[in-house]
């Protein structure tokens, strides 16, 4: 018996990133799990070397900023595991840093908060119901650092990601009776192999982020799957409406 061997959960932005390696690890701990994401290619890709190991996942082609598609994919979830007692809200747009004044606010502001706050709120709002029927439920949303501290020049993402803590409170303390927690993980900067790229194009901004650390390494994409299976299961029955940094002690400084 896994820890989440119980657990039938969607995951949005499960196709790369710290979002595919919470599917891994979902997975591997016994969860059945429904990637839902944009990237259909990459979506398909990861769910079919996922069935190839053995583990029961697929994949649902999912605009979390769009409520009929959130629909469509619980649907989905439910259909092909027959209840659904999981969500990790991960998907998410970053933002270049800039001032308010050069901001593109069609996607800097509105597209950013469309996908990074609107998208968790709206999964949530889809999702509850189905946990309601299975008798409770566990969610995740993976908030970040920037939610928590001043980010200079991250106007949107520091707001949307402000915004989904509060979401998180607030959705706990209104469904605990109803058996649902909700929790939200935040993450520092994680070498996913995006930000890896940026790296290796850009190293003096590798050499910021690891002088602005107070552990002697950055985040990996494990590091906040960890947290995010802990989260999902019964281990963490009597954790709910908590922020839970995974920085390598970034906000304690």
């Amino acid at each position: 018996m896994g820890r989440l061997s119980d657990k039938c959960v969607i995951v949005t932005g499960g196709a790369n990133g710290i979002g595919a390696e919470i599917v891994n690890k979902c997975a591997e701990h016994g969860a059945k799990v429904m990637i839902g994401d944009v990237m259909d290619e990459q979506g398909e890709a990861h769910a079919a070397e996922l069935c190839e190991k053995g583990y029961d996942v697929q994949f649902q082609h999912l605009d979390v900023t769009d409520r009929n598609s959130w629909k469509e994919c619980a649907e989905a979830a439910k259909a092909a595991f027959g209840k659904l007692n999981g969500l990790v809200n991960c998907a998410a747009l970053s933002q270049r840093c800039q001032g308010l004044d050069d901001m593109d606010l069609d996607w800097d502001w509105y597209k950013l908060i469309d996908v990074d706050l609107t998208g968790p709120f709206l999964g949530m709002y889809t999702v509850i119901p189905y946990m309601k029927e299975a008798g409770g439920g566990s969610i995740v949303n993976i908030g970040s650092v920037a939610g928590l501290t001043a980010q200079c020049g991250t106007n949107g993402y520091t707001a949307s990601k402000g915004g989904m803590i509060a979401l998180t409170r607030a959705v706990a303390i209104q469904f605990a009776h109803d058996w649902i927690r909700c929790n939200c993980v935040c993450p520092v900067t994680t070498v996913t192999e995006n930000v890896r790229k940026i790296f290796e194009q850009y190293p003096e901004a590798e050499a910021a982020e690891r002088a602005d650390c107070a552990y002697p390494r950055l985040g990996l994409p494990e590091d906040h799957a960890n947290a995010t299976v802990f989260m999902l299961s019964e281990e963490a029955a009597y954790v709910t409406g908590q922020t839970l940094c995974v920085d390598g002690g970034y906000t304690a400084k």
